[in-house]
């Protein structure tokens, strides 16, 4: 039986749009809903992408979003160091994030040991470490944690 003209037709239409897809990664548009200026995109060990937004902070497990309690108008970084644990910095803000027993992360603190005398400093924009101490870098103040 003789193919007909049709499906030949039909099937060299096809085949470009066949050959395209093949080997194609799959890209999907997501962002934040409450989503502004973007400062960081970091993804752990676990693949959950961390966002420092001029909002906040967002964990995005590949499905959905969830705004994460920091208290931070506007989180600048987030890095990690050789152990794995993950330090974010913003507005007047530095600390660290744990996952909690349901796999969502909790930031915690570092300002309750500041000195009161320091003043106030604005954006933590830099996280670097090194051995055993970490360093965290505003525009006004260079802070260190050993």
């Amino acid at each position: 039986m003789k193919p007909s003209l049709l499906s030949l037709f039909l099937l060299a239409l096809a085949l470009p749009a066949l050959a395209q897809e093949k080997g194609q990664p799959l890209i999907r548009l997501a962002s934040p809903p409450d989503g502004d200026q973007t400062w960081s995109i970091f993804q752990d060990n676990r693949g959950v992408f961390l966002l420092g937004q001029s909002l906040g902070l967002w964990e995005y497990d590949g499905a959905a979003f969830r705004k994460l309690d920091v208290k931070i108008r506007a989180s600048r970084i987030i890095n990690t160091d050789e152990t794995g644990r993950i330090w974010a910095g913003g507005t007047g803000r530095f600390g660290y994030l744990e996952p909690d027993a349901k796999g969502h992360y909790e930031f915690h603190s570092l300002e309750k040991y500041v000195p009161e005398n320091t003043g106030d400093f604005t954006d933590i924009c830099q996280i670097v470490h090194i051995p055993c101490y970490h360093y965290f870098r505003s525009y006004q103040r260079l802070f260190g944690l050993d």
